[in-house]
């Protein structure tokens, strides 16, 4: 199955219009289409995105610390990386 993202305006009573693809993608639907919208969850106001973010960077703070990451050398993080992108 192919995914698409586009953008398209839902009116308040559930219409959606403005709903256009680029032309590249056209081709791929015939005459009609049937499509499955996901609609993303309400946002985190400002304050749980901001506790998140703290809680995420005390997170990060108390890991530097750890004895085992003290350890860690860029040449270590080179070899990773190396083994990594070579799929070993």
């Amino acid at each position: 199955m192919k995914t698409l993202e586009i953008e398209a305006d839902i009116t308040p009573d559930g219409l959606v219009v403005n709903a256009r693809l680029p032309s590249s993608c056209r081709p791929w639907f015939g005459r009609r289409a049937k499509f499955i919208m996901i609609l993303p969850g309400t946002q985190d106001d400002s304050v749980q995105r901001q506790q998140r973010i703290q809680k995420w960077r005390s997170l990060l703070k108390e890991t530097k610390t750890l004895p085992q990451a003290m350890e860690i050398t860029e040449a270590d993080i080179a070899a990773e990386i190396d083994a990594y992108r070579k799929g070993a």
